[in-house]
């Protein structure tokens, strides 16, 4: 049976930032959360915003990883980074940014096997080393292309 590269990269992820007590079993009953029944309009009539990931796969004090999958014409209803973070594009595609209003605001390109860096200033996201306008921190997501996407999402948390 072939092992899922999502499971190797995070088994890998959690071997570096996780004490092997604190480890968690990859393959667990974690919640699955699809969002693409639900539009933006119904998560902010119900003050209820949607993850920045569709299935949280990890947390502890220092990061929690999201995993997020998008079939084509699939949309990430709007949510919030609050956190900087870091992405793994395991299988890219073309990637639609919406504001809050609904507004196209960027048309993004990521490639199979690429790392981002965002950061996290006010209301915006700074994509670490590129000369590309801020993004909005609250915002949506569409898949544009014909490829299915997926990522691995692992934000950092404050240390104090």
């Amino acid at each position: 049976m072939a092992v899922d590269i999502v499971e190797l990269i995070l088994a890998k992820i959690l071997e570096l930032v996780c004490p092997s007590g604190d480890r968690v079993l990859l393959g667990q009953n974690l919640p699955v959360i699809k969002y693409s029944q639900v539009n933006d309009l119904q998560l902010m009539e119900g003050k209820r915003m949607a993850e920045v990931g569709t299935r949280k796969v990890f947390e502890n004090d220092q990061i929690i990883v999201w995993e997020l999958e998008l079939e084509p014409s699939e949309r990430l209803p709007l949510h919030t980074h609050r956190l900087d973070y870091c992405v793994y594009v395991i299988s890219g595609s073309t990637i639609e940014v919406f504001d809050a209003e609904g507004n196209l605001t960027h048309t993004l390109h990521p490639q199979d096997r690429e790392t981002l860096s965002l950061r996290v200033e006010g209301e915006q996201l700074i994509l670490v080393g590129s000369d590309l306008s801020p993004i909005p921190a609250t915002h949506s997501a569409l898949n544009a292309g014909e490829n299915y996407y997926r990522e691995i999402l692992i934000e950092t948390k404050s240390i104090s």
